[in-house]
C-alpha cells in the first residue's frame, strides 16, 4: 500500500533516493576495506584523487548527455555505471580494478549530480509546486 502511494509521489520517491544515496556506511572503514584488499594507504589516496578528477572530467558531459538524450537514460546509465563500480570495487582486489571501480562509481556520480536535481525541478513544474529554499 505504501509502496504504491510512493510511486505516486515522485518527490517522496526522490527524496528517499538521495537519503539513501548520501547514507555512506563504509567511509570510516574505507581505509582498512583498501588496506584488505592489498591497496596502501598512499595508493588509496591516489585512488580517491582520481575517482574526484573523474567527477570533474564528466561533469558536463553528462549534463550535455541528458539534454541531449533523456534525463531518466541518463539516471538509468548511471544506475549501471554504480552497480559495475560496485561489482568491481566487492569482487576485485589491488591497485587496477579498485580503481576501475572508483572511476565507474566517478563517472556515476557525475551522470546523477546535475540530472537529480533537473528532474526534480522538471516535476516541480509539471506539477506546480513551489520550492521554497528559505
Amino acid at each position: 500500500m505504501y509502496g504504491k502511494k510512493l510511486l505516486r509521489n515522485p518527490f517522496k520517491l526522490l527524496g528517499f533516493v538521495n537519503f539513501i544515496r548520501q547514507l555512506h556506511f563504509t567511509f570510516p572503514v574505507l581505509v582498512l576495506i583498501y588496506q584488505n584488499k592489498n591497496v596502501s594507504i598512499g595508493d588509496y589516496f591516489l585512488i580517491q584523487g582520481i575517482y574526484l578528477w573523474a567527477i570533474l572530467f564528466m561533469e558536463v558531459p553528462s549534463g550535455y548527455f541528458g539534454d541531449l538524450f533523456s534525463r531518466r537514460l541518463n539516471l538509468a546509465f548511471s544506475a549501471l555505471l554504480s552497480a559495475l563500480g560496485c561489482a568491481a570495487w566487492l569482487l576485485g582486489s589491488g591497485f587496477w580494478i579498485l580503481l576501475i571501480g572508483e572511476l565507474l562509481f566517478g563517472f556515476s556520480d557525475a551522470f546523477l549530480s546535475g540530472t537529480d536535481d533537473a528532474y526534480f525541478y522538471g516535476l516541480c513544474e509539471q506539477y506546480k509546486k513551489k520550492i521554497n529554499f528559505i
